[in-house]
């Protein structure tokens, strides 16, 4: 349960920091579809690199954490030609 909650504040975290940046809405929808592609797979390769050292690792929230790694350097690489939206 714990586990979700966490996923659910990540998902809810970056939606904040694209719309507190004031991303356009193409921007934001290719920044949610492809980060979450690549945190499913991050987190894919991480359990299984857990599973293959010790299983007790592989049950925490770790594997959770870890995986935001990849989305944060993809953010940061995606987003760093983006145009903010003026009011």
């Amino acid at each position: 349960m714990l586990n979700i909650i966490l996923l659910i504040c990540f998902v809810g975290g970056l939606v904040g920091f694209l719309i507190w940046r004031r991303t356009p809405r193409t921007v934001l929808f290719g920044a949610l579809f492809f980060s979450t592609w690549i945190y499913v797979i991050a987190f894919w390769l991480i359990t299984g690199m857990l599973d293959q050292l010790d299983s007790s690792l592989e049950n925490g929230v770790f594997p959770y954490i870890a995986s935001m790694l990849p989305v944060v350097g993809f953010l940061g690489w995606f987003l760093r030609g983006t145009k903010h939206i003026k009011k």
